[in-house]
């Protein structure tokens, strides 16, 4: 498996990485067509289209989904690219949601940045998962990985140390309750594929495009975090 910040440095002056990336991810995780990567784990296949995910903090998930503001949301996603932070229960609406980071709202520099962060801090336990799934178990994750993606006020801290703000990409979705149903066909990323996931450029935002998104991410980072702009990806993406 290659890491994140490799397969980034390798791949980001590929004119056609996004498309390419965006098919692949077309394929195997929104289609759900894994008989045409007859060599890949299909961990995801295990958690996928026709049963009810298991929400697992630190892992990937990609999923349909209906907003339930989304006349007076600015922009939304209808296919999240998020990383699962947890399960809260709102107690006002009675709906379970589902919150983590949607990488999809982050710029490339900047996925690979928190990918790669998650990918150091977990190799052994990635290179554990892909072991035990050759050998014919699901392993999904750890308690160390779990305690430390659940500890949300640790990782803002960490981050912004690497200048880097989460709280931009920082979502909530529902998942049970009176507005359930707004999720549809969840999948999980299998760790193999995060690397990829660096260049999946969404095509089912709306209202805005993702240039707009990555420019509004950067003029807002907060004071404590460097503006350090190295905008190519928002020029590739108005071509």
């Amino acid at each position: 498996m290659e890491n994140p910040k490799d397969y980034y440095k390798k791949n980001a002056g590929n004119s056609s990485i996004r498309e390419e990336t965006y098919q692949y991810f077309l394929e195997k995780y929104i289609k759900g067509d894994v008989s045409k990567f007859a060599l890949e784990l299909h961990e995801g296949s295990k958690i996928s289209h026709n049963q009810k995910p298991f929400w697992i903090p630190g892992r990937v998930y990609t999923y349909e989904y209906d907003p339930k503001y989304k006349d007076v949301l600015d922009w939304y996603d209808t296919r999240p690219m998020m990383m699962c932070m947890g399960i809260e229960h709102n107690e006002n609406t009675g709906n379970d949601l589902v919150w983590g980071i949607n990488l999809s709202f982050l710029p490339e520099q900047v996925r690979t940045t928190v990918l790669q962060f998650y990918w150091d801090a977990f190799r052994k336990e990635i290179e554990h998962a892909e072991k035990s799934f050759w050998e014919g178990k699901l392993f999904l994750t750890v308690q160390k990985v779990v305690d430390f993606i659940k500890n949300w006020v640790l990782q803002l801290k960490i981050f912004s140390n690497q200048n880097t703000n989460l709280s931009f990409a920082y979502r909530k979705y529902i998942i049970a309750g009176p507005d359930a149903g707004r999720i549809r066909n969840a999948t999980l990323v299998e760790y193999t594929d995060w690397s990829k996931s660096v260049f999946f450029a969404s095509k089912e935002i709306q209202k805005v495009g993702l240039a707009e998104i990555y420019n509004l991410y950067w003029k807002n980072l907060p004071k404590n975090i460097k503006r350090d702009k190295k905008n190519s990806t928002n020029k590739k993406l108005k071509k």
